[in-house]
């Protein structure tokens, strides 16, 4: 038999339900769980090293899925982000950080610590005891939210480029580009005029087409997909002027 005691002042949540689903995916053992104060007190029948391992594993998906998701959402939640960009970026968040560092290695902390004491307090256990998964889950956020802010930026350029486009008159009444599959590209105009760019980047290839301002755009993509990122933009800056083959 097994006792131990676990509590939490610092988040809002039925402590005891959450366990006892925890508990539920951990395997079949016999327990009893009651409150007390902050926290719960729950007695395991079992043999000492398979309830220790039962719960430490219940307590490390805990740590690691419903904690985690209270950190991110509260560390997200004080971010200048809409609360679309904010769902987005906890989404992001959390998959980034589940990736990087599952549940197993947290649960091993967890049975270490439960050997040698019979109370835990679940803060104070992430706090002191996982200093170094929290920094990485606080990198995972920023790494995403960096992200995040340049898809912002990315989509306030591309409708700067939209912009400039409908409100200039065509210089040029019919453009071909062609995407070549060793990364450079031909612009050739009405006049067969050939111009061939050894490095067809995206940004400076946009700045040249906007400031051409042809009437009609048509675009032959040799790629096998590699440019596809390129002709999304080209589709959205010159929507009803464009045309793309494969």
């Amino acid at each position: 038999m097994l006792v131990r005691s676990v509590c939490t002042f610092d988040y809002l949540f039925d402590l005891q339900r959450l366990l006892r689903d925890r508990l539920a995916h951990v395997g079949d053992i016999a327990y009893e769980m009651r409150d007390i104060g902050n926290g719960i007190c729950i007695q395991i029948d079992a043999e000492r090293s398979k309830a220790l391992s039962a719960l430490a594993a219940a307590l490390g998906n805990m740590l690691c899925y419903d904690i985690q998701y209270s950190v991110f959402s509260s560390y997200i939640d004080r971010m200048p982000y809409s609360l679309i960009d904010k769902q987005k970026l906890l989404t992001n968040s959390l998959h980034t950080a589940r990736r990087a560092l599952p549940a197993a290695p947290v649960q091993k902390r967890v049975l270490v610590f439960l050997e040698n004491n019979t109370y835990m307090v679940l803060e104070g256990f992430l706090h002191f005891r996982m200093r170094d998964v929290e920094r990485i889950w606080r990198l995972c956020i920023e790494r995403n939210a960096q992200e995040l802010s340049m898809q912002r930026e990315y989509a306030e350029f591309l409708k700067i480029m939209q912009t400039a486009v409908s409100m200039s008159p065509p210089r040029i009444r019919e453009l071909s580009l062609c995407l070549n599959p060793d990364g450079s590209c031909t612009l050739t105009d009405d006049s067969d005029t050939r111009i061939v760019y050894e490095n067809c980047l995206m940004e400076s290839l946009l700045n040249i087409l906007v400031h051409l301002a042809p009437e009609k755009l048509i675009v032959y993509d040799l790629t096998a997909g590699a440019q596809d990122a390129l002709n999304d933009a080209l589709l959205h800056v010159f929507a009803g002027r464009i045309q793309i083959y494969h």
